[in-house]
């Protein structure tokens, strides 16, 4: 029973698993153990390199997790067996690429418990499982870019490409798949490269949106006849929704963002239960739309383009939530903070101290922030620099995880609460000699006393969402 609970999911991780001491975070996966180079304990708070040794801690990160991997092949080209027990694998973008293929080639041909393969980054990878014996049982499709796009925009997609494009969908695109990532749009793509049948029934789809540039005798804009995303996918199966965008500018590439919308294109799928967005351009109008055309929605992340982009309490968005108090129970957003406990008045030229919680903690607090930023303090720049909730709620220092419940909690921050109160003291010693330096009791008491802070953003979720279970609403001063 062990080797089959060892063996069944497989994430193949190049940063460490942070785990958490009150909730099991997707406890059923294997990972790597990569805690003897963890890339947080030692790193300065403005790049990758160990402030000991002086090495790049994200490089040697990622060198373990090769070795790591290199050892599984290993055991799995001994013990052909094992990979029998392989059910569910997530590969990864930046570990090697050779030792990846030589994983899912070696589960191509064994693998016979396959069924979901995850994040698939290239085409070799692709034509290692067409070349293997259990292809068609695999519930997921994943459509990589361009090997020579993958890490950039505004790059010419050769013909050598769309050729395996066609030859993926024309050999992996069976009734099987139920959940399907692009990197294309998929009118372009079902009108020019695979003409369908009937709309596919799938559970989950996941679009990259990215401004690489196709060849006009592939995807003559003349061609497309077909527009909506309906005559695509089916609405009724359609379960989650991942829209993710590599650039503010994509919008004019895409039919069918261009035919009705960004969002609303979507509101037909009515049953999707999982809606992701990444680096989206917000629209406030159009999202909330699409969140209330949905029937019962129990999952939501929104992340915008901009990093100064939060949701107001009198948003559209924030509203529309209100449809789905009954069956939310993932809420991920970025919410605008009411309780601000830093202000700099820009007519007296000085800083307020504002913490309306009156608990030893955060009466402490207040004490320590007038020790720290002195009331008289009129260079706004200086009010920067020493604001430490802005610069906590802008850090990596609080745990977190894109997808805390599918996935494990891969630190892919820098932070750890040692090196930011080690780089924030540094950047007071070398510029503000009239500021103390803070003890890490002190640099407690603050972070402490942000969490405080939350509780008047927080209660509504809580006392209005009764099944919530994971909520994330990590916002800017």
């Amino acid at each position: 029973m062990g080797k089959e609970h060892l063996y069944s999911k497989i994430y193949l991780n190049d940063r460490v698993v942070e785990v958490s001491g009150v909730h099991d975070l997707a406890p059923s996966w294997t990972w790597f153990n990569l805690h003897g180079h963890n890339a947080a304990d030692n790193r300065d708070n403005n790049n990758n390199v160990d402030d000991a040794t002086g090495v790049d801690t994200d490089a040697s990160t990622l060198a373990l997790a090769n070795i790591k991997l290199q050892m599984l092949v290993r055991s799995l080209t001994e013990n052909t067996s094992l990979c029998a027990l392989v059910q569910h694998v997530r590969l990864n973008w930046d570990i090697d690429e050779s030792l990846q293929v030589q994983f899912v080639e070696l589960l191509s041909l064994y693998g016979s418990s396959l069924r979901f393969i995850e994040n698939v980054t290239t085409m070799r990878m692709n034509n290692a499982l067409l070349r293997g014996n259990h292809y068609t049982q695999l519930e997921t499709l994943d459509v990589p870019p361009s090997t020579d796009s993958r890490g950039e925009i505004n790059r010419q997609v050769s013909l050598g490409y769309i050729r395996d494009v066609v030859h993926v969908l024309n050999g992996r695109l069976t009734e099987s798949v139920k959940h399907l990532t692009l990197f294309m749009d998929p009118v372009k793509m079902f009108n020019n490269l695979h003409r369908l049948k009937a709309p596919l029934e799938l559970e989950s789809i996941k679009i990259h949106l990215r401004l690489d540039i196709y060849p006009i005798m592939v995807f003559d804009p003349r061609t497309v006849t077909v527009r909506s995303l309906t005559n695509f996918f089916s609405t009724k199966t359609l379960k989650s929704l991942a829209l993710i965008s590599w650039d503010d500018q994509v919008f004019d590439q895409y039919e069918f963002i261009n035919s009705s919308g960004m969002f609303q294109c979507w509101c037909p799928f009515e049953n999707i239960e999982d809606l992701t967005f990444i680096s989206m351009t917000f629209d406030d109008k159009g999202i909330a739309k699409l969140i209330r055309s949905i029937k019962r929605l129990k999952k939501i992340k929104l992340d915008y383009h901009r990093p100064d982009i939060h949701v107001k309490r009198d948003s559209e968005v924030y509203k529309s939530l209100w449809r789905h108090t009954s069956s939310l129970q993932f809420v991920d957003i970025k919410l605008e903070l009411t309780d601000k406990l830093l202000h700099f008045d820009v007519r007296e030229y000085s800083t307020l101290i504002d913490i309306p919680c009156t608990c030893p903690i955060c009466s402490a607090s207040a004490q320590i922030l007038r020790e720290l930023i002195p009331t008289e303090t009129k260079d706004y720049t200086t009010f920067l620099d020493l604001n430490i909730f802005d610069r906590l709620l802008k850090s990596s220092v609080s745990p977190y995880s894109k997808s805390v419940d599918a996935y494990p909690s891969v630190n892919t921050g820098n932070d750890t609460m040692d090196s930011f109160l080690q780089s924030f003291n540094k950047k007071l010693g070398s510029k503000y000699r009239f500021a103390p330096q803070l003890t890490k009791p002190q640099f407690e008491l603050l972070y402490t006393c942000l969490l405080h802070s939350m509780k008047i953003d927080l209660k509504p979720f809580i006392e209005n969402f009764p099944n919530i279970h994971f909520l994330n609403t990590k916002r800017w001063l």
